[in-house]
């Protein structure tokens, strides 16, 4: 049974000189009292079960009606053991504070929280906090120094510390036009780096209401008063926690500064803002079922068999005794090119992308080179590539003769100035090969042998989608991310027909700054996908070459599919990276030769 217990846990007790200003106070007291909901908490507070913290707190919750909406797979992002800072966002005030105390226990004992007064003065909560004053407070440095030494001694014993590095509750930014933490401490960076634990952001989903917001803008004080009402704003709701990925400690070395470690930890918590939310099964797969004909059936193997028998010997440009790595016309693999364009539309539905047609072939086919992957015991195609020679295609058909005509304007000065250059474009790995690098590190071997026949081609271009299976705000960073740090500019050269329109709110700007490659882009990336997966694999793979975006268009055709131009200039790529595709000799050749002829075009 919850014990009776009649002590008030917040009161009006303000010290007042003078007689008439007391008796003032005394008739303003309950009204002011009432506005607060001071006795409403009180009522609550009284209510509640205190024979232990954990029960303290999962019943003051129950009371409230508030409800947790923790994933299970977040929850089991929490370490166990080991020594852990986890940092969160404060958008409530208090009640956040008693949640992340509550999902950090339910994980394991050996928890504290940083915290400020406002849970302090509940006293079933004392024995789980190291009290601090508000970071940035006036006079606030001295007073904090035992607290953090107390905080620095609980983490390196190896116990779990939670802290809120604002040290005040989120606010309105008008110049944002967003609700959000003011700056964050850098006390919290020294603390992470002077300790060497790993970092644990954790995000608290939501806000205060719009009056808590507009009393903030006349004056602080307005704000602070407000805090009880907000947290009884909070009764019958529901919490989103989300939790990323632990930081480890060896990146903390990619920051010089503890102003820019902070506002890293920042960036990581505010981006699983952006996290999908957990999708039920039935919904996953009606989500995944893409409107159109019925995929057409296969092709019998023995007639693919066929058309590599006949192959000349060329023709197979690398086998052992699992695949073999092919390439030819459709006017000399007629059926491998149908179990393509077949394979192609499954495996791009599967991202929610495709062309809703039965097969994905179109006129290309007809006189693009086919690069395939055979599986010589599962007799099937594990994945393709198509060529497209540029010299061959402009005499032949000129610029519309180009697959990536059809998204991309190009004047013709680029097209000259680039060529002979090879496109690349509708490549696939069938889902069943995708957990391993292997199928399309073999096709990437394959377009290497043929650049080592045809060194005549310095320049790769062609379209990296970006599917549909990723969120809204992941492909409006990765877009930003790109323009910002690999964009070749070309003069308007090359233009988008459908340029895509993508909002990365306010701080998209900071990401890209914390961004210092890829790989980074790919850890916030991976923090909103559901499925924790980060920057496509062939977005990387052409990065890697040193290629460089030169704009971004939306297929309208291909279910809306997001297409990134990409350019790779093979001079520019590691001449180490060219060795491992082209082979050791035929790099060296392929830049001699070229390296030749930019010295000739330049005397």
């Amino acid at each position: 049974m919850p014990q009776a217990h009649q002590e008030k846990l917040l009161r009006l007790d303000v010290p007042i000189r003078g007689s008439i200003k007391k008796r003032l106070f005394h008739l303003v007291r309950p009204p002011l009292s009432r506005l607060l909901c001071l006795s409403k908490l009180n009522d609550i507070y009284s209510a509640v079960d205190k024979r232990d913290l954990p029960t303290f707190m999962t019943d003051s919750l129950r009371h409230m009606g508030v409800r947790i909406n923790l994933s299970f797979e977040d929850a089991t992002r929490i370490p166990t053991q080991g020594p852990v800072l986890v940092v969160a966002n404060h958008p409530f005030g208090a009640i956040e504070g008693v949640v992340l105390g509550s999902v950090l226990r339910s994980a394991r004992p050996d928890v504290k929280l940083m915290a400020n007064y406002m849970l302090s003065v509940i006293p079933e909560m004392r024995e789980l906090l190291i009290q601090v004053d508000p970071f940035g407070a006036g006079g606030s440095h001295k007073r904090n120094i035992g607290p953090l030494k107390e905080s620095l001694r609980w983490l390196k014993s190896g116990g779990m510390l939670g802290v809120f590095p604002a040290g005040e509750v989120s606010s309105l930014n008008v110049r944002k036009r967003s609700v959000e933490d003011p700056q964050w401490s850098t006390t919290i960076a020294r603390m992470a780096r002077k300790a060497g634990v790993p970092v644990l952001p954790v995000y608290f989903d939501g806000c205060n209401s719009s009056l808590f917001q507009m009393l903030g803008l006349i004056h602080p004080r307005l704000r602070t008063a407000m805090l009880p009402r907000e947290l009884l704003n909070r009764r019958e709701g529901v919490i989103d926690v989300r939790i990323g990925s632990l930081i480890q400690p060896s990146k903390f070395e990619s920051f010089e500064t503890d102003e820019q470690l902070v506002d890293f930890l920042r960036q990581r918590t505010y981006i699983l803002k952006h996290r999908k939310p957990e999708v039920a099964p039935a919904a996953r797969i009606a989500r995944k079922a893409v409107v159109g004909e019925p995929i057409a059936p296969p092709v019998a193997p023995a007639l693919i068999e066929a058309e590599i028998a006949s192959l000349p010997k060329k023709s197979i440009l690398w086998e052992n005794n699992e695949y073999t790595l092919f390439l030819g016309r459709r006017s000399e693999l007629p059926n491998t090119v149908i179990e393509l364009g077949r394979l192609r539309e499954e495996t791009f539905r599967e991202v929610g992308e495709g062309t809703g047609k039965a097969s994905d072939l179109d006129q290309y086919d007809d006189y693009y080179w086919h690069l395939c992957l055979w599986h010589r015991q599962d007799r099937e195609i594990v994945g393709s590539y198509r060529l497209g020679p540029t010299d061959d295609i402009l005499a032949r058909v000129g610029p519309s003769g180009l697959y990536t005509n059809t998204l991309f304007r190009y004047r013709r000065e680029f097209l000259e100035q680039i060529s002979p250059a090879l496109e690349l474009g509708r490549s696939f790995v069938r889902k069943k090969y995708q957990k391993s690098y292997l199928p399309l590190l073999t096709l990437w071997k394959g377009i290497g042998i043929f650049l080592g026949r045809n060194m005549q081609y310095r320049y790769l271009f062609g379209p990296v989608s970006i599917s549909n299976s990723y969120a809204p705000f992941s492909k409006a960073l990765m877009v930003k991310f790109l323009n910002t740090h690999a964009r070749e500019r070309v003069g308007g050269m090359v233009k988008a027909k459908l340029p895509p329109r993508l909002d990365a709110g306010p701080n998209w700007r900071e990401l890209c700054r914390l961004c210092c490659n890829i790989e980074d882009l790919g850890d916030f990336i991976s923090e909103i996908e559901k499925d924790r997966k980060g920057v496509p694999v062939l977005l990387r793979q052409y990065l890697k070459l040193g290629g460089k975006i030169l704009a971004f268009n939306v297929d309208p055709e291909f279910a809306g599919a997001l297409d990134g131009l990409i350019l790779v200039d093979l001079l520019q790529t590691d001449p180490k990276t060219l060795a491992k595709h082209m082979g050791v000799e035929a790099a060296r050749q392929f830049l001699t030769l070229h390296k030749g002829e930019r010295t000739d075009k330049a005397s």
